[in-house]
């Protein structure tokens, strides 16, 4: 064996004999390598699971007749749907897994099927690979560069419990009773029933809603359309009264520059013709005498009024003693 060619091993998985399929077998876990002097951890799993990828085809799985070995005639399956997954069976320990697709005209076929069955713990997988060493806290990890097999062996260096780390579940999905398919096709029904209801309510609720907004933005619109028409015409109007206001003060001040000038011509005209100006000042009124006021007193009838006319002009008047006229 080279320095940088390794066999470890490690599996997990459910069996699907219709189907000639072995779920979940753990190809890698993160742990110890026994025999060694190396760990897997989580990047080993990665650098594995990255060159598995390459055979898009899957991965050949040899089943040996010692711990390795073999050429193509014991190729009996190959893995596919490579994942990493932590198991809570195992702790949470992360681990490379892989479904292994058996060739059900393989002579060995029907041998491999009933050791994963009865016997899981008595073997498992195992991989061949190039890899590089990288010192950490827990030990040297191995980096895989080249995945070159993967054999069905007895002694997997890095899977002691054999192929399954867990039971096995065995029973296939074509042998399921009829009942709980039953039960199943019941409960999805409705469940799908339950759901076209409400989706159909739902539905409807939202065609409502839309018609409502839909109206409520017609009106909104509507009542923009009015309100920039009042707005346009109050601002016609108040143009028109600011025009009207603007005409007023012009002929305003026109009427009173006429008049200015008009009485000036006028004043002008009047001197010409040698005649003194007019004092147009009223005359003051001329003041009632004694007798006029005592003829309106006698006039009153009303006693309060008649005092209160005698008040205002007893100055005038005298004394309060005066036979009527």
């Amino acid at each position: 064996m080279s320095d940088n060619l390794i066999y470890f091993t490690a599996a997990s998985g459910r069996i699907d004999r219709r189907r000639g399929i072995i779920k979940g077998c753990a190809v890698v876990t993160v742990g110890e390598a026994k025999g060694h002097d190396l760990i897997a951890d989580e990047l080993t799993l990665q650098t594995v699971k990255e060159c598995a990828e390459d055979y898009v085809g899957g991965m050949a799985v040899r089943f040996a007749q010692e711990d390795h070995g073999g050429g193509a005639a014991n190729i009996v399956g190959n893995l596919r749907n490579w994942r990493i997954d932590a198991l809570e069976q195992m702790g949470g320990t992360p681990c490379l897994r892989a479904d292994l697709h058996l060739l059900k005209a393989h002579q060995d076929y029907e041998l491999v099927m009933e050791m994963a069955a009865t016997m899981p713990e008595s073997f498992g997988l195992s991989i061949v690979f190039k890899f590089t060493k990288e010192k950490t806290a827990a030990g040297f990890a191995a980096r895989c560069t080249d995945l070159i097999g993967v054999d069905i062996v007895k002694n997997p260096a890095a899977n002691p419990t054999g192929l399954f780390s867990t039971p096995v579940d065995t029973k296939e999905p074509s042998v399921m009773k009829d009942k709980e398919l039953e039960v199943q096709f019941a409960q999805t029904s409705a469940a799908l029933k339950d759901a076209e209801t409400k989706l159909t309510e739902q539905t409807a609720q939202l065609a409502a809603l839309t018609t409502e907004r839909d109206g409520y933005k017609a009106q909104v619109e509507s009542l923009s359309a009015d309100n920039a028409k009042h707005l346009d015409a109050i601002q016609s109007a108040a143009n028109d009264l600011n025009a009207f206001k603007a005409q007023v003060a012009e002929l305003t001040a026109k009427l009173e520059a006429t008049e200015k000038s008009v009485t000036q011509r006028v004043a002008d005209e009047i001197a010409k013709l040698g005649v003194p100006p007019v004092d147009k000042s009223p005359e003051p009124p001329k003041a009632k005498t004694e007798q006029e006021l005592w003829a309106e007193y006698a006039a009153i009838s009303d006693p309060a009024k008649r005092a209160e006319f005698y008040r205002t002009h007893k100055t005038v008047m005298g004394v309060l003693i005066r036979p009527n006229p």
